[in-house]
C-alpha cells in the first residue's frame, strides 16, 4: 500500500503491524474468527493506490485526506479481532457493507437466434434442483453459462411457442400428467386457440383433438417445425428390435392419419426427449441418455421427405460434460 508523505508515524507503525499480522493470518486462528459457513467471493483489486486486498478475505483502505485506515472483511460474516499478547481483545472492526450484486442483463431471443439453451450439471451444478443454464452454438462450441432468472424468463417466452404451427392457427400439446411408467397412456392433441383456449393455456387435460396415441404408450414433448411440415415428439411406441419400449425421437406429418418416422434408434433404456427444431426446420436437437449414465445433447437431420428415418440419418453428439437436458433451439 502506498501512502503519501506526511502520514503520522503512529499510522505507519499501525499499518506495518497489520501487514505483518496479515501475513500469518491464514495459520493464526486467534487473529480472526469466521462465524459464517459460505466461502466469500474475492473482491477485485481496484486501481486505487490506497487499497490492498490480502488473501482474498480482507481489504485495507487508506484515505489520505482524513488519514484514516479502514479494515474491511470481504465476507460480511467475518469478524476481525485484534488481540494483545495476553490474548485479550483490544479492538474490533465492524463488518463492511456487502457490495451490491450487479443486475443480470436480459437475454434477448432476437440476438440469440440460432443458439441452443439447455440445462446442465456442469460447473458443480446438481440435478434436479441446483442445475444451471447455458447457451451454445449448434455445433457445441462457445458454451456460456447464463443467469438462471434471466434464462427462466426467456424460456417462459420461447418454450410456450414450441408447439404452435408457424401461422399460430394450431398447437400440438401432450398430456400434462404424463406418467413415468411404461404402461401409462400419454397422448398428443392438435388444438386451435380459438376453440380450445382453456385447454391450451391451463393445466386442464385435453378432452378432444387427439392426434396420436396408443394404449400403454407414452408420446410426449411435441414441437412443431417452423416450416410447418412436421411435428417432432418423444415416444416409446416403436423401439429397435429386441429392445424394451425405449423412448426415441420421431417426426410425423401434422394432418390426420400422420406419416410417422422414427429418427433415432436407442435401446436398453437409453431414453431420449425434448426435441426442438432449428430455425429453418431442417434439424432437431434433443437429449438422450445414450450411452449413459448422464444425458447429452444430440442434433439430427429431419430429412428431405417423409421417407427419411433412423436408417438414413446419423445423430451428432454436441455435449460431453456433465448431465445435459431440455434443449430448446432459439428461433
Amino acid at each position: 500500500m502506498k501512502f503519501k508523505l506526511g502520514i503520522a508515524l503512529g499510522a505507519i507503525v499501525l499499518v506495518v503491524t497489520l501487514l505483518l499480522a496479515l501475513g500469518s493470518f491464514a495459520t493464526t486462528p486467534t487473529f480472526a474468527q469466521n462465524i459464517g459457513t459460505s466461502t466469500p467471493t474475492p473482491t477485485p483489486i481496484t486501481d486505487d493506490a490506497h487499497t490492498e486486498v490480502f488473501a482474498d478475505f480482507l481489504v485495507l483502505r487508506y484515505d489520505p485526506l482524513t488519514q484514516t485506515l479502514y479494515i474491511e472483511p470481504i465476507n460480511p460474516k467475518l469478524r476481525i479481532v485484534i488481540r494483545n499478547q495476553a490474548g485479550g481483545a483490544s479492538s474490533a472492526a465492524p463488518a463492511a457493507t456487502p457490495m451490491p450484486t450487479p443486475t443480470a442483463a436480459p437475454l434477448d431471443a432476437t440476438k440469440l437466434r440460432g443458439k441452443i439453451i439447455f440445462k446442465s450439471t456442469r460447473e458443480n451444478g446438481e440435478y434436479a434442483g441446483e442445475f444451471l443454464y447455458y447457451i451454445m452454438n449448434p455445433d457445441g462450441t462457445d458454451i456460456q453459462r447464463v443467469n438462471t432468472d434471466e434464462a427462466k424468463k426467456l424460456l417462459g417466452v420461447i418454450q410456450g411457442l414450441e408447439g404452435f404451427s408457424p401461422d399460430r392457427s394450431k398447437v400440438v400439446v401432450g398430456d400434462r400428467a404424463c406418467g413415468s411408467y411404461i404402461e401409462n397412456d400419454c397422448r398428443l392433441y392438435i388444438l386451435t386457440p380459438e376453440q380450445h383456449a382453456q385447454m391450451i393455456f391451463s393445466d386442464e387435460e385435453p378432452s378432444q383433438g387427439e392426434w396420436f396415441g396408443q394404449k400403454n404408450v407414452k408420446a410426449k414433448e411435441p414441437a412443431w417445425s417452423p416450416r410447418g411440415d412436421y411435428i417432432a415428439f418423444a415416444s416409446n411406441h416403436e423401439a429397435p428390435d429386441g429392445c424394451r419400449k425405449t423412448e426415441n425421437i420421431f417426426k410425423a406429418t401434422p394432418g390426420q392419419n400422420p406419416v410417422i418416422r422414427r429418427l433415432t434408434s436407442y435401446c436398453a433404456g437409453a431414453d431420449s426427449g425434448r426435441p426442438s427444431f432449428s430455425p429453418d426446420g431442417s434439424q432437431i436437437v434433443y437429449w438422450s441418455q445414450f450411452p449413459g449414465p448422464d444425458r447429452d445433447l444430440y442434433i439430427i437431420d429431419v430429412g428431405a421427405d417423409d421417407t427419411v428415418d433412423w436408417r438414413s440419418v446419423t445423430p451428432k453428439q454436441i455435449t460431453f460434460e456433465g448431465d445435459n437436458w431440455d434443449p430448446i433451439w432459439i428461433k
